[in-house]
């Protein structure tokens, strides 16, 4: 039986026939007249049996060209082609052949079969010229005229947006969505052929021609204006190439229709004829049974072995015959039902159906090691893309694909990643930890290594920040201990005003010690006008620290619209991420079913480019409440600035009213005579100091209370130098010492004149 497989069909029936023949001859031999009557039975037998043989073999080969359509449609190769023309010329011969052994209806029949296979290979002639015509209209038109519209509208859109043109670069966009959907819907469509599909083309074109007059109206730069009315002049062009495309598959499915019609009516004439061919082998059988009756017992013998021979060929052939077709059939329904592309169909032997089946399992096998390929390229994406959502963005897809539009969108992936690690950070989470770091007030912390924009951009402003936090405690610890020496030193002369007021009285009656005491008041009113001149010098500092203060919020506003103008570039890049997903989507539904995983992969590009977006808004929040306490910071150091003013002012005020008092004793002196009124201008002066003292301690307790909030709002936030501070502060307080050591000195002195007099 192994040796068997290998025989060809044809020598299979060439075998059987010859032993039959031989048998029949000896037989003849015995009985040569009624014998003669059963050879010619048997011949006719015989090409009833050919016959028959024929019309089979014309129907596989007709299976053949079915499949050959089939396979043309889900690859319009020229193999296909070639396949499909051998495989006609076959048919051919086999009608040819079977001619020789049909009667006269069978030849009608034979003759039937070749006008609608004419008409066949005709439709399939017509219909490899419209998918020939449908490709090139595809690649001379949709493809070039679809990308040139793509690349004008992008170029709009891009350079609206650095013109600051936001509504234009918006509408652009829209523009060039509506374009992307139109592209995929005509793909769908060549893939189903559905009306539902062409309606949704249409659609999205219409809005796309209204979007284009849109920016008709939004537009004014001339360049742009250009590169519009070119996208306006392509979409017709387009459009018509895609109406042509549904025209030419309209007509594609209409002869696949007839040609199904054509192969239906060529097998029901094919089963017509295999009813007849049956129907006349019947009568033959008769006629030579009633010849056999006469034969004796050897013919008998000889014709029982003869009959177990056909029997047993006949049942071996077409048992061959039937598992090789069903064997065949099995392996494409489970290739139809289930996509498995790693089943093989079985191959025992080495006749023609086993040859067709094993060209099937090559064919299986060149798709699934395509399909394996693809599969690893996109293991590789998820790979990339897992790490990418951790927050790894210096990340690279390295495994490459024999598909090229795989490849081609495994480098874009591989620029986008390189693009965000650049401009961004390689670890989204080195970021992440230093905004919700500064978002608690603590500006300690720095990013390591930092070489992305943002990156430097991030420790740019915790450096400004710093300093200027350093510097407002420096500047609020000295302004609340000045505050308080004012304090004391002017309720040192309130009390000092109040006990001359009291001696003024006790010393009426010591008229002629006046002048002594005119004198010494004299000096002590120059001292308090050297101390009133300090003042006035710390206040002046004290002005120029909080106009530095507000100069750093200035400079730190600066930073943030830096960091501003980051996030804009971050949003711009999402929302190209965006509108290049859409495109791999397209290219992805252009691959069909070897596309599927990597539609997937274009999906999970868009949720990282939204997630993009999402931090770049979460920064410019941080960033604008940054900028909020700048504010608040400079209306405090303006509020500082004001306060300072009224202190310079009041001082000045108090050194006036020193030499008015100067100037009153001086003429005291010269008259001893006025020496009565004097003490009287003395007395109401000393009251006017009280009042001035009173005036200038508010001042003071209001500088306090300003110096109290600035170390408030320092001690709040975290940063490095804050323990310094307070070193920064007694290195001022040193030079406020001397000072203050030496006005001490001038006040006991004085005090004990006083009490000497």
């Amino acid at each position: 039986m192994k040796m068997l497989g290998n025989i060809s069909i044809k020598m299979k029936l060439i075998i059987s026939f010859t032993i039959i023949a031989l048998l029949v001859v000896l037989s003849s031999i015995t009985s040569i007249f009624d014998l003669s009557k059963s050879s010619k039975g048997f011949q006719s037998y015989k090409g009833s049996v050919q016959n028959s043989l024929h019309f089979i073999q014309i129907e596989e080969k007709i299976l053949l060209l079915n499949n050959n359509l089939k396979s043309y449609l889900n690859n319009p190769k020229e193999e296909e082609i070639k396949r499909f023309g051998n495989n006609y010329k076959g048919v051919e011969n086999l009608i040819k052949e079977a001619n020789k052994y049909s009667n006269k209806n069978q030849k009608k029949q034979l003759a039937l079969i070749t006008k609608k296979l004419n008409s066949y290979k005709t439709n399939f002639e017509s219909l490899v010229s419209l998918m020939e015509k449908t490709d090139e209209i595809y690649t001379n038109n949709l493809a070039i005229n679809g990308k040139n519209i793509e690349e004008l509208l992008s170029s709009i859109m891009l350079t609206s947006e650095i013109d600051e043109k936001y509504e234009v670069s918006v509408q652009s966009g829209y523009a060039i969505r509506f374009m992307l959907l139109a592209r995929l819907y005509t793909m769908k469509f060549l893939d189903s052929s559905s009306n539902d599909d062409v309606k949704e083309i249409n659609k999205e074109f219409g809005y796309l021609l209204e979007q284009v007059s849109d920016l008709d109206d939004l537009i004014e730069n001339e360049v742009r204006k250009d590169k519009l009315n070119q996208v306006r002049n392509l979409i017709p062009i387009y459009k018509n190439g895609v109406d042509d495309i549904v025209k030419n598959i309209n007509e594609r499915d209409k002869l696949i229709l007839q040609n199904n019609s054509l192969e239906n009516d060529i097998e029901k004439v094919i089963d017509d004829s295999k009813k007849q061919s049956e129907k006349a082998q019947n009568l033959i059988g008769e006629e030579v049974s009633s010849l056999n009756e006469g034969i004796k017992t050897k013919t008998i013998i000889v014709g029982l072995i003869v009959l177990i021979l056909v029997v047993s060929f006949s049942i071996t052939i077409a048992k061959g015959i039937t598992n090789g077709l069903n064997s065949l059939n099995n392996g494409i329904l489970n290739l139809l039902n289930s996509n498995d592309t790693s089943t093989r169909v079985e191959v025992k032997n080495k006749d023609e159906i086993s040859k067709i089946a094993q060209n099937f399992n090559n064919y299986l096998e060149s798709i699934d090691k395509g399909l394996k390929d693809d599969a690893k390229v996109i293991e590789d994406v998820k790979r990339v893309v897992s790490l990418v959502k951790d927050g790894k963005v210096n990340q690279e897809v390295k495994v490459k694909s024999n598909n090229k539009n795989l490849n081609e969108l495994r480098v874009l992936f591989n620029e986008m990643l390189d693009v965000l690690s650049s401009k961004i950070s390689d670890d989204i989470n080195k970021i992440e930890k230093a905004l919700e770091t500064y978002s608690k007030l603590d500006f300690r912390h720095r990013i390591d290594n930092a070489n992305a924009k943002v990156e430097v951009g991030l420790n740019q402003l915790a450096n400004i920040i710093n300093e200027m936090l350093v510097e407002n405690k420096t500047n609020g610890l000295t302004i609340e201990d000045s505050a308080k020496k004012v304090v004391e030193n002017v309720r040192v002369v309130s009390t000092a005003s109040t006990e001359a007021a009291s001696s003024i009285e006790e010393t009426a009656s010591a008229l002629d010690e006046i002048t002594a005491t005119i004198t010494s008041n004299t000096q002590n009113i120059l001292r308090m006008a050297s101390f009133a001149n300090e003042l006035s010098t710390s206040a002046k500092e004290g002005k120029e620290y909080a106009g530095k203060t507000a100069s750093s919020m200035d400079e730190i506003n600066d930073e943030v619209n830096s960091i501003n103008e980051a996030i804009s570039v971050i949003d711009q890049i999402a929302f190209q991420t965006n509108i290049l997903s859409l495109n791999a989507a397209v290219e992805a539904a252009t691959a069909g079913e070897a596309g599927k995983g990597f539609a997937v992969v274009a999906q999970e590009v868009r949720n990282l480019a939204n997630r993009s977006a999402q931090a770049a808004n979460q920064i410019k929040r941080l960033v604008e409440s940054a900028t909020n306490k700048a504010n608040i910071g400079k209306d405090v150091s303006t509020q500082m600035i004001s306060g300072y003013d009224i202190l310079t002012d009041n001082v000045s005020k108090t050194l006036e009213l020193i030499l008015e008092v100067e100037r009153v004793f001086k003429e005291q002196k010269d008259g001893i005579e006025q020496i009565n009124s004097a003490i009287n201008n003395l007395d109401v002066q000393i009251q006017k100091n009280a009042s001035i003292a009173t005036q200038t301690e508010e001042v003071a307790s209001v500088s306090e209370k300003i110096a109290s909030i600035i170390l408030e709002n320092a001690n709040a936030k975290e940063f490095i130098g804050k323990e310094n501070s307070e070193k920064r502060k007694n290195l001022i307080d040193t030079k406020f010492d001397g000072l203050e050591k030496r006005a001490m000195e001038k006040r006991i002195k004085e005090q004990d004149d006083w009490e000497s007099f």
